[in-house]
């Protein structure tokens, strides 16, 4: 019934209420700077009235509910531009390296001074000088050959190789963290208490995600996050997390999921986004297009090279052997015997006859030589610009997109300080209640 008792629970209870806002306020303020942190507000609501004669009379206040402050349509936005910006950086930097490797001011100079100098024996057939230095060219051509495909062989096993790796480790790590937060969330909802903090952390794990591979995601009827990866496997199902490996096969990285049962699928194909998406640039095509540009300079020089006279009356000889970049080399026979270069395109013409020289020195106008390897170039260096625009591009979106987010979820430290006054305003008033409420009940005793 209505009475000093019921004024001081009014009073207890709006107490605890504002003293509890000011906490939540607290809360906020301590974590402006956190990042995926959403702001967290106290809802008010009147209690259970009491009937009474001429009508019900209030009971005070009690926070019903802490809220968290967010927006999952953004949020999901947000976690797509990172997507992408980690597929655009991983992108980026992949063929930045590439571009360094295919040096195409070295590797051009050297085909022209091999050219030269079979130019120059061209001007002197007989000359065993201008024949070393054709050796010489040779070997330099050959060198830069071999040091490039060796340069983007190791690239693509040990350093591309590694990140996709330690990628994929990632991603196991983070699937485990999200999966154990869904346990967490779980536990503390299912006695009433709230899960705002536990959530706030398990979404900046999935922004993490976002970045390293694309994913879709839902929650369940009972709020359990759970994660689609690549459009095809489940990564995360409630408390359990399936894990990815990788291997390699023919020479090309192969990211794996694995089942329940151990067995594991091929994802690549699927895989269309995430800096994991960016480390897997395909390295081989381009190794293979390098291949074949050796090869076509092998079998340029060789067939004009074999088909012509040494001094010595020699011919059928190949200037290279091998078949690949990775196998040229210049034919040691000729390295050892000079007189076996063959300058001469014809037994009679020897040894003043220059004709096979000059044919090999016009190789530099073929275009399945210079501009094949120039096309390469190009290649890598479109698809960089291409790569580095797009990261551009997302940073922007992000930034915009993060913006959105901090004006929805962020904490603003003024509205925190109007909150701080009004709670304090509100506490104080309370307390003045309780010491009404005393001094009513203190007349009351001391009329007894």
């Amino acid at each position: 019934m209505s009475g000093i008792n019921s004024v001081l629970d009014i009073g207890k209870s709006a107490l605890l209420t504002h003293q509890l806002g000011i906490h939540i306020s607290g809360h906020n303020i301590a974590n402006v700077n956190t990042p995926g942190y959403s702001r967290q507000v106290l809802h008010l609501e009147t209690k259970e009235p009491m009937s009474f004669t001429p009508g019900m009379l209030g009971m005070g206040v009690r926070g019903s509910e802490v809220r968290r402050i967010h927006d999952s349509y953004l949020l999901g936005q947000l976690n797509s531009e990172y997507q992408a910006l980690g597929r655009w950086d991983a992108e980026s930097g992949v063929l930045e390296r590439l571009e360094m490797i295919l040096s195409a001011d070295e590797f051009n100079n050297s085909l022209c001074e091999f050219w030269n100098a079979w130019e120059d024996l061209a001007n002197n057939p007989s000359g065993l000088a201008e024949r070393a230095v054709v050796i010489s060219r040779g070997e330099q051509v050959v060198n830069i050959i071999q040091r490039i495909h060796s340069s983007i062989m190791q690239f693509k096993n040990a350093e591309v190789g590694a990140g996709v790796t330690a990628t994929v480790e990632e991603i196991n790590l983070l699937s485990e963290q999200i999966a154990d937060l869904n346990k967490k969330i779980i536990s503390a909802e299912a006695v009433g208490q709230n899960a705002n903090d536990f959530r706030d952390k398990q979404e900046l794990l999935v922004r993490e995600l976002s970045e390293k591979i694309d994913i879709d995601y839902f929650y369940d009827n009972e709020g359990q996050l759970n994660i689609i990866v690549c459009g095809m496997k489940p990564l995360v199902n409630g408390g359990n997390y399936f894990e990815l490996s990788t291997q390699t096969r023919e020479g090309v990285q192969e990211v794996l999921w694995i089942d329940s049962e151990g067995e594991s699928t091929v994802i690549n194909q699927n895989i269309s986004g995430g800096s994991i998406k960016g480390n897997l640039v395909d390295l081989k095509s381009y190794i293979d297009r390098f291949d074949e540009l050796a090869k076509n300079i092998i079998e340029c020089v060789n067939s004009i090279h074999s088909a012509g006279f040494g001094l010595d009356g020699s011919t059928g000889i190949d200037f290279f052997i091998g078949s690949s970049a990775s196998g040229i080399s210049v034919n040691p026979a000729l390295v050892n015997d000079l007189n076996m270069i063959a300058a001469s395109g014809t037994y009679e013409g020897l040894p003043g006859d220059n004709g096979n020289a000059l044919a090999i020195a016009d190789l530099r106008y073929d275009s399945s030589i210079g501009d094949y390897f120039n096309s390469i170039v190009n290649d890598v260096g479109a698809n960089l610009q291409k790569a580095n625009s797009n990261a551009a591009h997302q940073s922007e979106m992000i930034v915009y997109m993060n913006n959105l987010r901090e004006s929805v979820s962020g904490v603003s430290l003024d509205e925190e300080m109007i909150s701080l006054i009004q709670y304090q305003h509100a506490y104080q008033s309370a307390a003045k209640l309780v010491a009404v409420a005393d001094e009513l009940l203190r007349t009351v005793i001391n009329m007894v």
